[in-house]
């Protein structure tokens, strides 16, 4: 009988005491372990990889991911690599994909404690979802294993994890957690008499390396005793952390001592550069007059965005005195603010009359956005409502916008769809160098007319409610040539006559990059929509809803996903009831060969594991890929795998992104760092020092006959051989002198 293992006989013992349900003694957590052990030996990895984070080595788990995800994928989990070197992050699934026995489930749960508890490199832990986490039996693992994750950095949560009863006790487990530096969530549970938020007013308060903190919404719902319950001390809190960067915060359950403290931390905050202010309310207690006050003495914001506030004459005036006295706000966002800018009946307010001398062409309305523009000389971006109400007082704003150098991207928000036709033609005449947007709408065929004249439409959505409008829409998207984001909703059923038009545009558009396509059809026009998406080489984002169900039409969308070399997102979503098996079966078995596609969402729940597993083996290939070129290309790790990698996909824009998040520079740096470690590779000292040939450079032996060495091979020559040789085609093993073993390698 071989002997135990002591290191996995030690973590046995304590498995039973964490989870008694699932594991009674440590002989059945012990049997468990060794089951993992080998299972992952059997695919080529090790449980017990050697972790080096901090030292001068890296760790072993990363190149064993595909292997340990094959495991972790029965529970919905799945381990990613980071940019930075060596880092990996965790990430828990909204559901589990395939099915799987009820046996295998509690293996993958220890595993995943395993993981967090003896991996130093896991620095990133988010939550899609709860995943089996959501049962009673499983969470003590779950929090136990977040305690133990002592470098864990980033902290991410979806509201379908914060619906659990269990948020207090992730925070409970989140003080334990020295270096943590940024927590995120869109929902936050604020708990039964709000103990929830106590909680989390402690962890920020005792977090040093804390640098963002985002909480989109506090939910007082469930719970709700009085309308504004207060944060609890989050913003005693907030002063006492002077480490924090960028704050996101749900500002609706302030009290009056509340807005008191936060506007203090505004303006004393030395390290507050990024604020994101919600309100769900209708009249919350700290009003933007008051947040324009705090932002004037702060000393260091940069970037400003409002959400859902009430803006009138005061508050809109003091947001443009309070960014023209601050002089460092390079950003304001007004997003879904309900703007009331009126010119006032009484005697103005200091100011204002000096605005209307100066520029009493300008409407109103516009006023407090000029005078930013005009005395906001750091101002770059700007995004309000559209408040204009006529041709003359747009031409005047446009005229006005034109004429600023140093406003680079203005962006509306178009709350009256009469404002679209005066507005296109305006823009064009004023001839304003920046960037602009205007936020989608529902749009109706007189609205579309509208929109054509105007060729930077940037995002469209696109809503047939009516059968016999359907051609003529599609055919009006072919005028659109600067249209990236496109959203396409059929309500009624179509022939595949008419989706002739909106393959025809498919084919055609080469600025495209996301496409949304929701509706039910037959099969027939299935085909003919795919077919005009085999011959796209623009989009990037495919999401399918509600169609592409038969076995042919399937079939056919994995033939395109596959072939494609532009894909890098794929969301498949079906009506429920609906099983598309040929897709996944074909998506299997042709996805070997894809080396872009990085992400595949699906709401089909019913796929075998054997059809999906191979997905997400090469998906997460495919990652892999694409951060050992952009390591490779920013100089982070000089190896054979990044040189290869960057062979197979250096011409492929995505890496460009890659390397500009990696290394922190511009499109044009990175763009000629590629093409610098491209160059390097097709010269022969580069591409031998690549392959592991040799250190420095090619050096050969003078010939006896004088006959030139590989060293002396002319650049031409070698040019024309390193067509035909690869660096894959560089064996790592040394030439057996046994013939049979020299076949057999062959």
């Amino acid at each position: 009988m071989a002997p135990k293992d002591r290191r996995l006989q030690q973590y046995a013992a304590y498995v039973p005491d964490l989870c008694p349900a699932l594991y009674s003694s440590a002989n059945k957590a012990y049997a468990s372990l060794q089951e993992l052990k080998t299972i992952l030996s059997q695919r080529g990895a090790n449980l017990k990889a050697r972790c080096f984070q901090g030292s001068t080595h890296s760790c072993e788990l990363p190149r064993q991911l595909q292997q340990w995800n094959r495991v972790l994928g029965i529970i919905g989990v799945q381990l990613r690599e980071r940019n930075n070197c060596g880092e990996l992050a965790v990430v828990c699934f909204r559901s589990i994909y395939g099915l799987h026995t009820s046996w295998r489930i509690p293996r993958s749960v220890l595993l995943f404690h395993w993981l967090l508890a003896n991996h130093r490199c896991v620095t990133a832990l988010r939550m899609e979802g709860s995943g089996v986490f959501g049962r009673l039996e499983y969470r003590t693992v779950f929090w136990d294993a977040v305690a133990k994750c002592t470098d864990l950095k980033n902290l991410r949560f979806s509201v379908q994890f914060l619906r659990m009863s269990a948020c207090k006790q992730l925070l409970h487990a989140v003080q334990s957690l020295p270096n943590l530096e940024e927590i995120v969530c869109n929902i936050f549970d604020v708990g039964n008499e709000y103990k929830n938020l106590s909680a989390l007013a402690d962890v920020i308060s005792t977090k040093g390396k804390l640098y963002r903190l985002a909480i989109e919404d506090f939910d007082v719902r469930p719970y709700r005793q009085c309308h504004r319950p207060g944060t609890r001390g989050i913003t005693a809190a907030l002063q006492s952390n002077t480490a924090i960067t960028d704050l996101t915060i749900d500002v609706s359950v302030m009290t009056e001592e509340d807005c008191r403290l936060f506007s203090q931390f505004i303006k004393e905050s030395p390290a507050l550069m990024s604020l994101s202010l919600l309100c769900w309310i209708i009249s919350p207690a700290l009003s933007v007059v008051d947040i324009a006050g705090a932002v004037e003495k702060s000393q260091a914001l940069v970037s400003l965005q409002l959400v859902r506030f009430s803006v009138d004459t005061s508050a809109a005036w003091a947001l443009a005195r309070s960014l023209s006295s601050a002089k460092k706000v390079q950003q304001l966002e007004l997003i879904s603010c309900r703007l009331d800018i009126t010119e006032p009946n009484s005697v103005p307010s200091p100011g204002l009359e000096m605005e209307g001398g100066s520029h009493s062409q300008v409407p109103w309305a516009m006023k407090p956005f000029v005078h930013m523009l005009r005395n906001v000389k750091t101002l770059r971006r700007l995004r309000f409502p559209l408040c204009v109400s006529t041709p003359e007082n747009e031409r005047v704003w446009f005229d006005s916008l034109a004429n600023e150098a140093s406003v680079e991207s203005v962006r509306w928000e178009c709350q009256n769809n009469s404002f679209l036709i005066d507005l296109c033609s305006v823009v064009s005449e004023a001839g304003t160098g920046v960037e602009v947007t205007i936020d989608d709408l529902y749009r109706d065929d007189q609205q579309l007319e509208w929109i054509t004249e105007w060729a930077r439409v940037v995002r469209f959505f696109l809503l047939v409610n009516e059968t016999t409008l359907a051609v003529g829409r599609f055919k009006k998207l072919l005028t659109f040539n600067s249209l990236s984001t496109l959203t396409v909703e059929v309500r009624v059923r179509i022939q595949a006559e008419q989706a002739e038009a909106l393959a025809q545009f498919l084919t055609a558009t080469k600025s495209l990059s996301k496409i949304t396509i929701s509706f039910e059809v037959e099969s027939t026009v299935s085909m003919v929509l795919l077919d005009g998406l085999s011959h796209n080489t623009s989009i990037t984002t495919l999401i399918i809803e509600g169609w592409c169900t038969s076995r042919r039409a399937g079939r056919f969308l994995a033939d395109v996903v596959c072939s494609s070399k532009k894909i890098r997102s794929l969301t498949y979503n079906v009506n429920r009831g609906n099983r598309p098996r040929a897709f996944f079966t074909t998506l299997a078995k042709s996805i070997g060969n894809n080396i872009t596609l990085l992400s595949l969402t699906t709401g089909v729940l019913s796929a075998p594991t054997r059809q999906i597993d191979p997905v997400y083996e090469v998906l997460a290939r495919n990652n892999q890929l694409l951060v050992h070129t952009a390591r490779f290309v920013s100089g982070r790790a000089f190896s054979k795998i990044g040189a290869e990698a960057l062979e197979l996909i250096g011409s492929d824009p995505m890496i460009v992104d890659k390397v500009q998040e990696m290394s922190s520079v511009n499109k044009k740096e990175a763009e000629d760092m590629i093409r610098k470690r491209l160059g390097d590779l097709d010269d022969m000292d580069g591409f031998m020092r690549a392959a592991g040939v040799v250190r420095d450079s090619v050096v050969c032996k003078e010939s006896p006959d004088g006959r030139p060495g590989l060293a002396g091979l002319p650049q031409l020559c070698w040019r024309h051989l390193r067509q035909y040789l690869r660096l894959v085609d560089v064996v790592e093993q040394p030439w057996s002198r046994n013939a049979v073993s020299w076949q057999h390698q062959s």
